[in-house]
């Protein structure tokens, strides 16, 4: 009978979320450890098992290695360029075990210029390499927009320098910097240039200094918005479907736009019974319902500003500018796992200090009206 008893017990389940994963891990840190400190095939026996499970816990998670230091293996999580998952990072890490051979990193940090290389496409990318210069844009001020220069780029490989540059960007600068004070990169041959070129290592001061006149000229900026104007725009597509947008004319005419320079697109998709497909009057009333309660938490005082939002061919956009990216997306990640029973929804987070999104929006403009969006 104890037998019969133990044959049917059941299998202890697996913990779910951030838990989960750390309990596997747990469990496979030992042979994980060894194949790194062995070198062997670390794709297959490291990254991929551990990719397989972050992949679990959302899309987006990507594990780095680093080779033992000291006896202790470095695991970073990389975003990959989402900027919306770097707060989930840090939640995983902050829930990782204390593990004695074992150091846990959120995103990519910075590697010292002096000390560090790295070769793609048959290319050296360091910094004896590499220089740079800064655009200037009368029109927009607190850009920045830096050009490189690689003493071995040529017209044939323009491409694949530009793909090294912006590697090694990320690994010297660290991957939250790199994504959060850079606005533009460009790769242009020595002989094109017709500025004065900076050392590599001149870069972190540089962009240091044009972080903290960015700071002072916009920190602690707020815009009311609850008398402000608000446009309708209309266009009749190709298809015969209609396009409706809704969009704050005030704040799309602020001169303080780079105060809030990160844009929040929120994309819902949506069921109705209209041939124009724009939202029928039980849609819109819940998809108004959403946006309410978004609205409710991601308040313009708290630095979070609604420009508007667009319906077309199904799809409802809604529009922030935010002035951070770790609050406002896990609200929004939230909000849309509460209505997942009731439509599809996915959201972006990208730089746009000066809401150039919206560039097609500055005129045409009707008169706000009662049209159901």
């Amino acid at each position: 009978m104890k037998l019969f008893k133990k044959l049917l017990a059941k299998k202890p389940q697996r913990p779910a979320g951030y838990e989960g994963f750390w309990h596997w891990f747990a469990e496979k840190e030992t042979n994980l450890y060894a194949a790194i400190e062995d070198g062997e095939d670390i794709p297959n026996n490291v990254l991929y098992p551990i990719a397989n499970e972050l992949r679990k816990l959302r899309e987006g998670y990507l594990p780095l290695v680093g080779m033992p230091v000291d006896g202790v293996a470095e695991l970073v999580f990389t975003a990959s360029g989402l900027v919306k998952n770097f707060v989930f990072m840090d939640d995983l890490v902050e829930r990782a075990p204390e593990l004695d051979n074992w150091k846990f990193t959120a995103l990519k940090p910075a590697m010292d210029p002096a000390q560090f290389g790295i070769n793609m496409h048959e290319l050296n990318f360091s910094q004896e390499k590499m220089k740079f210069f800064a655009v200037q844009h009368e029109k927009y001020p607190d850009l920045i927009h830096l050009k490189f220069t690689h003493e071995d780029a040529t017209e044939d490989n323009l491409q694949q320098v530009q793909e090294g540059v912006l590697v090694y960007l990320q690994h010297i600068l660290g991957e939250e910097n790199y994504l959060s004070i850079i606005d533009q990169v460009d790769v242009i041959l020595e002989d094109e240039v017709n500025d004065d070129l900076i050392p590599i290592e001149k870069l972190d001061e540089y962009l240091l200094w044009r972080q903290k006149e960015f700071i002072e000229k916009y920190e602690g900026f707020r815009h009311n918005t609850e008398q402000d104007n608000y446009g309708v725009y209309e266009a009749l597509m190709e298809s015969g479907n209609r396009q409706l947008a809704t969009l704050n004319t005030d704040l799309l005419q602020w001169d303080k736009k780079a105060s809030h320079p990160w844009m929040l697109i929120i994309a819902i998709q949506y069921e109705t019974t209209r041939d124009d497909r724009l939202p029928d009057e039980e849609t819109g009333e819940l998809l108004n319902t959403f946006e309410d309660r978004l609205l409710a938490e991601l308040k313009d005082s708290d630095g979070y500003l609604n420009i508007g939002r667009e319906s077309c061919n199904g799809i409802r956009e809604i529009y922030f500018a935010c002035q951070e990216v770790r609050d406002c997306s896990r609200t929004v990640d939230r909000m849309l796992r509460l209505y997942r029973n009731h439509f599809k929804g996915d959201y972006a987070i990208y730089k746009d200090k000066y809401w150039r999104t919206f560039a097609s929006y500055d005129a045409g403009a009707t008169t706000a009206s009662d049209e159901q969006e």
